[in-house]
């Protein structure tokens, strides 16, 4: 008995889906072997042009790297939120638009 028709297209559905997840792994391993062959012989080159890469001071800390990276993560958007949640959007846009000498004032 030949499959219905829902079968045969679950059975397609299901090839397609192979042949991507086989293209997209022989795409990574191809990009892999090639990044790690060409950023050794560019390194010297890209030192030249943009100078060595800079190291922070935090990465030498034991354990202080993922603090200072999540505070910092906190921190800049509540000090941008109390900043601009205190503004009132109409004054502002208003004075913006008699500075700029057009009407809304």
């Amino acid at each position: 008995m030949l499959p219905g028709r829902g079968t045969r297209r679950l059975l397609a559905i299901g090839l397609v889906w192979l042949a991507s997840s086989l293209a997209w792994a022989v795409l990574g391993a191809t990009l892999t072997a090639r990044s790690g062959r060409t950023s050794a012989a560019l390194l010297g080159e890209v030192h030249a042009l943009w100078g060595p890469e800079l190291v922070s001071v935090t990465f030498f800390r034991e354990g202080f790297t993922g603090l200072a990276i999540t505070v910092g993560a906190i921190l800049t958007p509540f000090v941008i939120m109390q900043l601009t949640g205190k503004l009132d959007r109409d004054r502002v846009l208003s004075g913006a638009a008699r500075a700029q000498g057009g009407a809304g004032a």
